[in-house]
């Protein structure tokens, strides 16, 4: 929760149109981040997840195509974070494993100290998960949840 001034709380009210005429706004208040407004539409989620089965239809690969992932993600407008909410820079480890990462919107980008963040997604994230088989290759999985 963060203390907002009664003047920020009208403008954001009225861009969110339910500014009631009636609130009184004389005083500091205390308001919480409505995270419900930054969710997936079913839309793009279903796109994303239609491209994500195209590239991934080899099923094996000889390393994760994270590059390829990414690309399809910010093609569409999101963005894979990290969990300050910087956009997600790592390794991925191990012959056998999976991991969720989460994901934000581009149109949510801030900058917050030098470095562009973004408002992570409620309602989805990246389901990612591999498995290295005897070839050497690796089964790999990907898709929104």
């Amino acid at each position: 929760m963060i203390k907002e001034t009664p003047q920020n709380i009208v403008e954001e009210l009225s861009r969110m149109h339910v500014l009631n005429e009636s609130m009184d706004m004389s005083a500091p208040v205390m308001m919480r981040e409505d995270k419900a407004t930054n969710r997936m539409d079913s839309v793009t989620k279903k796109n994303i997840n239609r491209e994500l089965h195209e590239l991934m239809k080899p099923t094996y690969f000889t390393e994760i195509p994270l590059d390829g992932i990414f690309a399809i993600l910010e093609k569409n407008g999101v963005i894979p974070l990290q969990e300050d909410g910087t956009k997600w820079s790592g390794m991925l480890l191990g012959d056998d494993s999976h991991t969720y990462i989460e994901l934000g919107m581009k149109s949510s980008e801030q900058d917050v100290h030098g470095l562009p963040t973004y408002t992570p997604i409620v309602n989805t994230s990246l389901a990612l998960s591999w498995h290295k088989m005897n070839s050497g290759k690796s089964e790999v999985l990907a898709y929104l949840g």
